[in-house]
């Protein structure tokens, strides 16, 4: 499915969404061949990555991946100055790092006492 929006993204707009659609952290940036992308955390079924793309006058989000590897509500996500990794958090008690180029998970941290909340890119291989 594609979504429909505003061209203002710093505030999206819906207008179609799946039913089940409830996001708790989105992130927005540039690839590295400077497409613009878009990551949201999901309540139900992990992390979506979009792409945002013009056809004639309708803007949209083309969906590119559908990444999985947490077993509970995404909590945040949060991508790294070069655009190349995303770490995700959830009430799965894990950290996850993702590659943005191929939409595979690199490094899981497990092993938390209590859910993970928030993620931070410290420096560009680094997290807190």
């Amino acid at each position: 499915k594609e979504h429909l929006f505003t061209s203002d993204l710093s505030n999206l707009e819906w207008t179609r969404m799946d039913k089940d659609f409830l996001v708790l952290s989105a992130c927005v940036w540039r690839s590295a061949d400077a497409k613009l992308m878009l990551a949201y955390g999901s309540v139900f079924d992990g992390i979506h990555i979009f792409e945002y793309t013009t056809d004639g006058q309708v803007k949209c989000l083309r969906p590119m991946s559908h990444l999985k590897g947490h077993a509970g509500s995404i909590f945040d996500v949060a991508i790294s100055k070069s655009g190349l990794l995303l770490a995700s958090c959830s009430d799965d008690r894990k950290v996850i790092i993702w590659s943005m180029e191929t939409m595979t998970s690199l490094k899981t941290f497990e092993g938390h006492s209590s859910r993970v909340w928030r993620v931070k890119w410290f420096q560009e291989n680094a997290i807190i």
